[in-house]
């Protein structure tokens, strides 16, 4: 059992450096303030009943602690702070010995495109990253704290974690599977054991369902709220066998494209092929040396955790089809993939007799391996920021031109109300070398009424207000408006009838124009 009465030296090493690595690769982000699509929708406040709507009803209580302002830079340390320490909560569970594996283990949780891609959410990544150290800190509490308490408690801090963004739960899954696979692994250990513990591990996972459901009811009362029709959650279509069916193809469809992005040679796919290959190496090694094949049934299991490694990672397709792993906070766990080669290096150096040490050449492998890996990490972070600094800059300009023009008309105020009709598309480039992530660094930038006018509001200082789909009817069907053009017409912005009309485009006119 790992020391808790006082901080280690190995627990002081994977914070400092994870807090200092995290610093590093995101510090232009933390010093930058960029907004995606949800961002103007969260400028003033993260919403209390969409959150609490889509079962992340703990998620608003960030404010309570740094307010309703996106601080970048102390939301963005605050993040870091989080995963330095869940990146000690799984040094301790996995009894990391070596430094320099302790190390990469913070670099690998701190530095990954997942972390990158939820940066673009800066407005509530505190609260994320909470979430998923909360999701950490269930398996500390099973694993290395062993007391009494210990299965009460980690259901308390998984269910408080799925309150703040529920796919953390697969972090907790994944964290356990590679427990369970390290005493298969084990040849002292017995597999009644191995089953002794998964079925401690369920006992808390059910608890913290039950819990967690229960918490979400209550604040559906306190806050007169019912679940959101998001990603399909409110409509499961389909017969049972058919989706199972069609939720395990998706699993390992995602799994696939998040390691291996548009099947290009690129460093990131190539490195992400090697250190599944250098894990598949690892555990092969290990039955071999501990002899391990003389007991089929670990072995069989050992195959089974690894072919429901995907399932793990996307849990939650099998609650609705509609669940997308394009939004990058959902895959944190597939990046602790990257963490399995520390992990089993431990084992191997442990395995390699009493006096005697890994090769050096094995044990450099993976090392350098891994260094690339997060070093590369590092390089597509810095691509990422770039594509959200273009991609501000880019919609600032429109705003600006939109502005001005506004300015220019006759009877303008800045707090009149915006009637906006049609969009002017903005599609950021993917990171070539990176996974598909969301936010400002691939999705659409602006795109419904409410966007532009917080743009506007927040670029210009105004106070513009939105026009409702009832008034946009009703201007519509004025003579005015039907003389009005496409942007960046002259005509495409007047003033009607007290209300500022900006005619983006033509996209789907028909639902306020026809009868």
């Amino acid at each position: 059992m790992a020391e808790t009465k006082h901080i280690t030296l190995r627990q002081k090493r994977v914070f400092l450096w994870t807090l200092v690595l995290g610093l590093l690769t995101h510090g232009f982000r933390l010093s930058n303030k960029f907004l995606c699509c949800d961002s103007y929708n969260y400028l003033e406040s993260i919403s209390r009943s969409w959150t609490v709507a889509m079962g992340r009803y703990l998620l608003h209580l960030v404010e309570a602690v740094r307010g309703n302002y996106e601080l970048t830079w102390l939301i963005g340390l605050l993040s870091i702070v989080f995963i330095a320490a869940a990146a000690v909560l799984v040094a301790e569970i996995f009894d990391i010995r070596d430094s320099f594996s302790q190390v990469l283990t913070g670099f690998i949780m701190v530095a990954n495109p997942v972390v990158t891609g939820t940066f673009a959410y800066m407005y509530t990544a505190d609260g994320y990253f909470f979430g998923m150290m909360l999701s950490v800190l269930a398996v500390y509490l099973l694993f290395v704290y062993q007391g009494k308490w210990g299965i009460p408690l980690a259901a308390l801090s998984l269910a408080a974690s799925m309150a703040f963004y529920q796919s953390y739960l697969s972090v907790t899954i994944v964290l356990i599977m590679f427990k369970l696979l390290l005493l298969l692994l084990d040849k002292e250990k017995k597999l009644k054991e191995v089953f002794r513990t998964a079925g401690i591990c369920l006992t808390a996972g059910i608890t913290a369902m039950v819990v967690y459901l229960a918490g979400m009811k209550l604040a559906w009362q306190i806050f007169d709220s019912e679940m959101a029709d998001y990603m399909g959650l409110k409509d499961a279509r389909g017969g049972i066998v058919s989706r199972i069916t069609g939720a395990f193809v998706s699993s390992y469809v995602e799994f696939a494209r998040f390691l291996l992005v548009r099947w290009k040679l690129t460093f990131y796919n190539v490195t992400n092929v090697l250190v599944i290959l250098v894990v598949i190496a690892m555990v092969l090694t290990l039955i071999i040396k501990r002899k391990l094949y003389k007991e089929p049934l670990k072995v069989i299991l050992m195959v089974l955790l690894g072919l429901l490694l995907p399932v793990a990672t996307h849990i939650f397709a099998f609650i609705s089809e509609g669940v997308s792993y394009i939004s990058s906070p959902m895959s944190y766990s597939m990046c602790l993939i990257w963490i399995m080669p520390l992990l089993l290096g431990g084992k191997l150096k442990a395995s390699a007799g009493d006096g005697n040490k890994l090769k050096i050449g094995t044990a450099f492998i993976w090392r350098a391996l891994l260094t690339a890996v997060c070093l590369h990490f590092v390089v597509i972070a810095a691509q990422s920021y770039e594509s959200m600094d273009r991609a501000n800059r880019q919609t600032e300009r429109l705003i600006n031109r939109i502005e001005a023009r506004m300015e220019l008309e006759e009877g303008y105020s800045d707090d009149m109300d915006i009637a906006i009709y049609g969009n002017l598309w903005q599609m950021p480039e993917y990171v070539p070398s990176a996974p598909m992530m969301s936010g400002v660094v691939s999705n659409i930038y602006l795109s419904t009424q409410r966007e532009y006018v917080a743009a506007l509001n927040w670029y210009v200082s105004a106070e513009y207000g939105n026009a409702g789909e009832k008034r946009k009817k009703e201007l519509a069907k004025l003579p005015e408006f039907s003389e009005m053009k496409p942007w960046p017409s002259k005509d495409s912005v007047k003033v009607i009838d007290g209300t500022m009309v900006l005619f983006l485009s033509d996209d789907e006119i028909e639902k306020y124009t026809e009868e």
